[in-house]
């Protein structure tokens, strides 16, 4: 999957963000996929963030202006890459489970 150039800055103003946190995060999704060689027709990218670090990421964005979107607060929010498109974004997703970590899969 070939991201857009908008798509790619959006993806890289969070990952920027939450590298300065020193926080955990994992794409996910049809990005995750096609990293393994599987594709799907989608035009977003799944951004995991944990619940540490939602509300400072969601407070950097908006500092700087960005169009976030409140998809289903407070676990899934949207950066739109494309104002005119709202399908192009990078969808900020927390756990819908109060207390639930991210476990890594080996």
């Amino acid at each position: 999957m070939k991201l857009t150039p908008a798509l790619e800055a959006a993806l890289k103003q969070c990952t920027a963000v939450l590298r300065k946190l020193d926080t955990e995060w994992a794409i996910g999704g049809a990005v995750a996929m096609a990293a393994h060689g599987y594709t799907r027709a989608t035009r977003d990218v799944d951004l995991f963030v944990g619940d540490d670090a939602r509300e400072e990421l969601l407070d950097a964005l908006r500092e700087r202006s960005a169009p976030v979107l409140e998809v289903n607060e407070p676990y899934h929010y949207a950066l739109l890459a494309n104002p005119d498109d709202a399908e192009e974004r990078v969808d900020l997703l927390g756990h819908a489970i109060p207390g639930q970590r991210t476990v890594a899969l080996d």
